[in-house]
């Protein structure tokens, strides 16, 4: 499946020009908090002329839920939005999986576009066409496979996040050189991502070389067949993770992917896959960028492992590395002691 176009730093007048020629009764923009401090100027500069009419919700994780998707679909309503609006959205990765979402449901349909302004939405959440919302503390449960119709990468809107996001963002960074580029993988180990703001580091090159990597495989696997699942990498352990500890001390996405990442290229050494030497160097040069965090047990994770979307029949499932830059296409079960040994390993490293 074609997969629609990204802009780098040039698309607002790409979206100029959309707006004009396809004559939208309405432009609404899906924000937060932090986007209409932040990021919302920015937009309302290219576009001036235009009404637009904002939608803002809470920031973080808690708005990914069904019950704010409700009171969505209710103010696009009283809006009166009809199947010729566009839907803006304005954000991190919680803004495009909720817009998304949105658009592609409301009146069974409408367009949008993303104008991602994390690095983590940038290089994952705004591309690929994955719309979601966590439902019961359980990640992703409920969602769509709907692309925007183009997504605005502008990376002057990295300079508004602070260093924290921009290590969570990296961390799907990494992910894209260890399952599909040893190159890329090289490269990033020794970029640190928690820079200065105004730092001279060129990062729309690193950006494009992530978008690439996740865009080629989308195209292939849209609707996550096979080859997608590649991008999963990480993520069986670390969705576990992000989700015990949301209602606790919550964490990032990102973060709880970093450690996922080095629980499961442990337990790809455990089966078989990955050689020791490999799984010493990721998970040296990712702890060397991450706090470490304390782990709950095996049986605390389990609740949220099960629900799991690569599982089959009961059957916990992870996608095994098999050497730094290729990941298997293929699921392979997740044993109870393969989880309890990569924990485990995890909790004593230093």
């Amino acid at each position: 499946m074609q997969i629609t176009p990204v802009f780098f730093n040039d698309g607002f007048q790409a979206l100029k020009d959309y707006i004009r020629d396809s004559q939208f009764s309405e432009i609404i923009v899906l924000l937060d908090d932090n986007t209409y401090e932040h990021c919302f100027t920015v937009l309302v500069q290219h576009l001036v002329g235009y009404e637009l009419r904002l939608i803002n919700i809470a920031p973080g994780e808690g708005s990914k839920s069904p019950e704010i998707l409700h009171e969505l679909w209710h103010a696009m309503l009283e809006m009166k939005a009809d199947r010729n609006s566009l839907l803006i959205n304005l954000g991190g990765g919680m803004i495009t999986d909720v817009g998304g979402f949105l658009a592609s449901t409301y009146k069974r349909g409408i367009s949008f576009v993303n104008v991602p302004t994390s690095l983590l939405a940038m290089v994952d959440a705004s591309l690929g066409g994955k719309n979601g919302i966590n439902v019961g503390g359980f990640k992703n449960q409920v969602g769509t496979f709907t692309s925007p119709d183009f997504t605005l990468i502008e990376t002057e809107f990295l300079k508004t996040l602070p260093e924290r996001e921009m290590l969570a963002g990296f961390a799907e960074m990494l992910k894209h050189g260890l399952i599909a580029d040893r190159i890329y993988w090289d490269v990033l180990k020794f970029l640190r991502a928690d820079v200065p703001a105004d730092n001279h580091t060129d990062w729309t090159v690193y950006i494009k070389r992530s978008v690439e990597i996740k865009t080629t495989i989308v195209e292939n696997d849209f609707y996550e067949q096979k080859a997608r699942k590649t991008l999963n990498f990480g993520h069986t352990l670390g969705h576990a993770i992000e989700s015990y500890f949301s209602d606790k001390s919550p964490i990032l996405h990102g973060e709880a992917v970093a450690v996922g990442m080095i629980l499961e290229a442990h337990m790809s050494v455990q089966a078989g896959y990955l050689s020791e030497a490999e799984f010493s160097e990721i998970a040296y040069h990712i702890s060397e960028l991450y706090t470490k965090i304390e782990l709950p047990s095996y049986e605390d994770l389990r609740p949220y492992l099960v629900q799991d979307k690569k599982n089959v029949k009961g059957s916990l499932r992870f996608m095994p590395l098999l050497h730094i830059g290729k990941c298997s296409e293929i699921a392979s079960n997740a044993t109870p002691g393969q989880i309890r040994r990569a924990l485990e390993s995890y909790s004593q490293e230093s």
